[in-house]
């Protein structure tokens, strides 16, 4: 499904625009959170397992320190 070389970043983004489904679902997939559609984390799921998908966590510390 993927192709993914080393230097290839894939996104939150990207995976909810491939799959049809939100940014917000994909990242309520990723964090194991509720609320978030059998169907929908069917689609989810095996794509970051497939791509060992890992956050960013620089990404990740700006966004946390958002207010």
């Amino acid at each position: 499904m993927w192709e993914v070389h080393s230097s290839d970043k894939i996104r939150i983004k990207d995976i909810a625009e491939r799959y049809g489904v939100s940014v917000g679902t994909v990242d309520r997939v990723l964090h194991n959170r509720p609320n978030v559609s059998r169907r929908a984390r069917a689609k989810v799921e095996p794509v970051l397992k497939e791509i060992n998908y890992q956050p960013n966590m620089y990404a990740s510390a700006l966004a946390y320190n958002r207010k």
